[in-house]
């Protein structure tokens, strides 16, 4: 593993390393973001969105393995609107 690597693992856990990623939100989702980690349902924005991504992952992978099964045909696109 290199230096750059190294530097981007950040904490491991439940023995996986974690790699800071970033991305832009617009304002609003972080505004809801925050009344959800507020409302302590989530301990911080990162566990928020590690749950999320987690989630929304499984459940499409799940529908494609359900369509390609089927022989449904699918746009591949799973997008779910916050605007």
């Amino acid at each position: 593993m290199s230096k750059v690597e190294r530097k981007k693992v950040r904490r491991v856990r439940r023995g996986v390393p974690n790699r800071i990623v970033s991305f832009h939100a617009p304002e609003k989702l972080l505004e809801m973001m925050d009344m959800v980690v507020e409302m302590g349902l989530a301990q911080n924005r990162s566990e928020l969105i590690r749950k999320a991504i987690e989630q929304y992952t499984v459940n499409m992978l799940t529908f494609y393995t359900t369509v390609k099964k089927s022989g449904s045909s699918t746009s591949g696109r799973g997008e779910v609107g916050y605007r």
